[in-house]
């Protein structure tokens, strides 16, 4: 059995099928348009995307992290070596697997650091903005 899921974003609030309970919901400029966009996308980030799949968000976390300065150069060449179509998750490489646990290490300090010193974060009570 196959499912697919699809969210449609309305945007501005009010158009489609969205609406808002308050009048102050309704601001509806291309500036409080983007920034309600960017905090929803935010938030999907931070939530992982779980509903694109492991292997696939797995997989994506390297480049991404490279991408984003998150790893370094040496590091992202090295997994790019040793890891050559090799799970992530389980690589039966040892050196692939000492590079990826060096890259977990360093990944998930970098995410616990940015929410850590992330404003939206701190006064929600552990639930995102």
């Amino acid at each position: 059995m196959q499912v697919s899921h699809i969210l449609f974003v309305d945007s501005p609030v009010g158009a489609g099928f969205s609406f808002s309970r308050e009048p102050k919901g309704y601001d509806v400029g291309d500036i409080s348009s983007s920034l309600q966009l960017h905090e929803f996308l935010y938030k999907g980030y931070l939530v992982g995307n779980p509903m694109t799949g492991e292997s696939i968000d797995f997989s994506a976390k390297v480049p991404f992290a490279h991408g984003f300065g998150i790893i370094s150069d040496q590091l992202y060449e090295t997994i790019s070596k040793h890891c050559q179509g090799e799970d992530y998750t389980n690589p039966a490489n040892a050196l692939c697997a000492q590079a990826m646990n060096t890259f977990n290490n360093t990944y998930h300090y970098y995410l616990s650091y940015y929410w850590a010193n992330d404003r939206r974060s701190g006064d929600q009570g552990g639930e995102l903005p």
